[in-house]
């Protein structure tokens, strides 16, 4: 009984990788209406992200304009690797009111802490009493000057959608040298 070599079979495995990677259907596109906002992923643009408004779809390619430019980019269905759709946009007031409590909470305590003990006197805190206060008084200005921040900021609500009949198909190429006298190698296809 023949048994092939180990290069042979990894050239054997490399080429059925390449094969069903070929053979997959060419990706389409969800249905988008032109003016939505979206946000698209794909290696052929710069910097690989783009947020803009749908200036059309084409069959497999989804003309783009660009926020802030005057140009309309055109991404073909298959360079895609990732398409969002905006569902509106949000403000951040809790957000904002819980980054000013923890900053302003922590600042005051410090401060307070490192004020040191009072002298003795009609009012006197030790440090740890003042760090107490000064966490609270601050944390509660840092929550007000947080949440009316947040209320003046807006993000989108991004929601992804599927990109159908792009590649399904996985090769996976594992070799295992542990058993170097007998050496195993292994491959997994899944569709």
């Amino acid at each position: 009984m023949h048994r092939p070599s180990l290069p042979s079979a990894i050239l054997a495995a490399l080429l059925l990788a390449g094969a069903t990677g070929l053979a997959a259907q060419a990706r389409t596109l969800p249905s988008l209406e032109p003016g939505a906002r979206v946000r698209v992923t794909a290696p052929s643009l710069s910097r690989g992200l783009r947020v803009g408004t749908v200036a059309g779809v084409r069959g497999d390619s989804l003309d783009l304009k660009v926020a802030g430019r005057d140009t309309t980019v055109t991404v073909s269905a298959s360079e895609l690797t990732r398409l969002e759709v905006s569902r509106g946009q949000r403000r951040q007031g809790r957000k904002g009111m819980g980054m000013g409590l923890l900053i302003g909470a922590a600042g005051g305590a410090v401060l307070g802490y490192a004020s040191g003990d009072d002298e003795s006197g009609f009012i006197a805190f030790s440090a740890g009493e003042k760090a107490v206060l000064s966490g609270v008084v601050f944390g509660v200005l840092g929550t007000v000057i947080g949440g009316l921040a947040g209320l003046s900021s807006q993000t989108d609500r991004w929601v992804s959608l599927p990109l159908d009949g792009g590649p399904t198909t996985r090769a996976r190429l594992s070799l295992d040298l542990s058993h170097v006298g007998s050496r195993r190698l292994g491959l997994s296809v899944s569709f």
